[in-house]
């Protein structure tokens, strides 16, 4: 049966998550450890700024899972990691939907020439001339022949070619710091660097796989994330600046408190266990963070047209101590009047639990609590990579 030790991380802006999974063919994925590094917010810092210090949380999460959580290897009888799956959010890359269309009034041949060419004018079309942007991963998500859908179309002859292509850039330096790091601290040979756009859009296709029309929300860290999917093809994706710490950073200047002190505000709220004066206060600061994020996520969202609606099905990533609050600023009623969708938003939130019939995790390490569905999600997708 074969095998494999994954090093999984997640690098967000303001926030890395990573640990060990085991996987093994024709199971489930088996999440080892799980570990978290928060990056204390300062409002003036610029891009360079933010990733020297990601970056430099990122070598101390990778230090510690050689340190503290590859010995937890033997317990379970695996072997050492060989590999390593980096996910980037936003901003770390930059990413596009391409339609390729080709029609003739006589049927052609497809070949991996005619297609490669296609590909490279739409890289070329991006970059332009710059030598410091590369590709991150370029994706067929869909190809159709005379209209039917296809897995591959090379050899085939057609008069009509359709070819969905997801394409994603980064930073050459960054890829180079990210891949030094882990291997001065695991000598790996497979180091796969995708972005979290194509990450969870396969996540979720596996977790609800009959649901074809669908967005995702991620607000797991400073930015909020959209994928947008339609007749189970990635569209379009989107970003802005506000995300779980834009939220606490907004309650604590309201309530001229300290984020520490709004986080645990927040969860008293959500228990009911707030005085009322603090209770009208943290009402009034929640209703003016509601308005901000809704503004840019309406903004956002009239700028992408998927034939003129959007999807109504919506899945949440976010942390627990806020995925309530998201999802409630979502369903506001005055928000749902003017939302372009097919219906009001069914709106489901993303965690570890919805994961769990597809994913395991070690019952002896204790991780149950601190476990991530970043985590999860990344080990779906790279059980696919290992054994596909």
């Amino acid at each position: 049966m074969k095998s494999s030790t994954s090093i999984i991380v997640y690098i967000g802006n303001g926030v890395v998550k990573g640990g060990l999974v085991f996987h093994q063919q024709g199971k489930k994925p088996l999440i080892i450890s799980s570990r978290k590094k928060d990056l204390k917010y300062y409002p003036d810092r610029d891009r360079a700024q933010i990733e020297t210090l990601i970056l430099g949380e990122f070598e101390n999460l990778i230090k510690e899972i050689k340190t503290e959580d590859f010995p937890k290897l033997h317990n379970i009888k695996c072997g050492k990691p060989d590999n390593a799956l980096i996910i980037l959010s936003s901003p770390w890359y930059l990413s596009q939907t391409n339609i390729i269309k080709m029609q003739e009034a006589t049927p052609f041949l497809v070949t991996d020439a005619l297609v490669n060419k296609a590909t490279s004018n739409i890289v070329k079309g991006y970059t332009g001339e710059s030598s410091n942007l590369s590709v991150l991963e370029q994706n067929f998500l869909s190809v159709t022949l005379n209209g039917y859908n296809i897995v591959n179309p090379i050899g085939k002859k057609t008069k009509d070619l359709d070819i969905n292509v997801f394409t994603s850039y980064v930073r050459n330096e960054s890829v180079k710091r990210i891949e030094d790091i882990v291997s001065s601290n695991f000598h790996l040979h497979n180091i796969h660097i995708h972005s979290q756009s194509l990450v969870s859009f396969s996540g979720i296709n596996d977790i609800y796989p009959d649901i074809k029309d669908y967005m995702v929300i991620d607000v797991t860290s400073e930015l909020t994330e959209i994928l947008i999917v339609k007749d189970g093809v990635l569209r379009d994706t989107a970003s802005y600046p506000f995300g779980r710490y834009s939220l606490m950073q907004s309650i604590a200047r309201e309530m001229t408190s300290s984020e520490d002190v709004a986080e645990s505000s927040i969860q008293l709220y959500l228990n009911g266990k707030l005085e009322p004066e603090i209770k009208l206060k943290m009402e009034a600061s929640l209703n003016i963070a509601r308005k901000e994020w809704l503004d840019s996520f309406s903004s956002v969202l009239k700028q992408i047209t998927v034939n003129g609606t959007l999807p109504k099905n919506l899945y949440l990533f976010a942390s627990n101590d806020v995925s309530t609050i998201y999802k409630q600023f979502i369903e506001s009623e005055e928000y749902q009047q003017f939302a372009l969708t097919e219906g009001k938003f069914e709106v489901e939130i993303i965690g570890v639990a919805s994961t769990s019939q597809l994913c395991d995790s070690d019952k002896n390490s204790n991780i149950n609590e601190d476990l991530d569905v970043s985590i999860s999600i990344g080990a779906l997708f790279n059980n696919k990579k290992l054994f596909a």
